[in-house]
């Protein structure tokens, strides 16, 4: 999707990277996006934005939380090495597991880590200080919703 002047956020994370990045003025938020479909509910969701889901899942977990609440499966690209765009910090690294487990409620049923290019091998000192595999660059997760009562 592309954005309308109207459906622009202001995007203030760096979302810059080896092979170039990101322009913000054509941003558009998932709920934007979910708006312009006119269902408004997302049931499958992947994420593989080469960075920009640190500052995307923030935006969606302060702004528009209730987004993800039909939400039944998410495939989730995270990028953890300081040559891509990675976590700013242990807040926001956990921020996302905070959002998806805790207050959306969803489980975690698949994780893999991912080498990625050779140039890329290398996690962000925070996560390795606290037992993370150096020589990776990305995790890719998937995670699911258990029916509720009443759905």
């Amino acid at each position: 999707h592309h954005a309308s002047p109207a459906a622009v956020t202001a995007v203030t994370a760096v979302t810059r990277n080896w092979y170039g990045a990101v322009d913000p003025r054509t941003l558009t938020t998932l709920g934007a996006m979910a708006e312009a479909d006119g269902h408004g509910a997302i049931d499958v969701l992947k994420v593989d934005c080469e960075g920009c889901e640190w500052a995307a899942f923030e935006q969606i977990a302060r702004e528009t939380p209730a987004l993800l609440d039909r939400t039944s499966v998410l495939f989730l690209e995270l990028h953890i090495s300081p040559t891509l765009v990675a976590p700013s910090g242990v807040t926001q690294f956990n921020g996302i597991y905070d959002f998806l487990l805790d207050r959306q409620g969803m489980r975690l049923w698949y994780l893999r880590n991912s080498v990625g290019f050779k140039r890329d091998r290398h996690v962000v000192d925070f996560l390795e200080e606290q037992g993370a595999k150096r020589d990776q660059c990305c995790l890719a997760l998937a995670f699911y919703r258990a029916p509720r009562a009443g759905r």
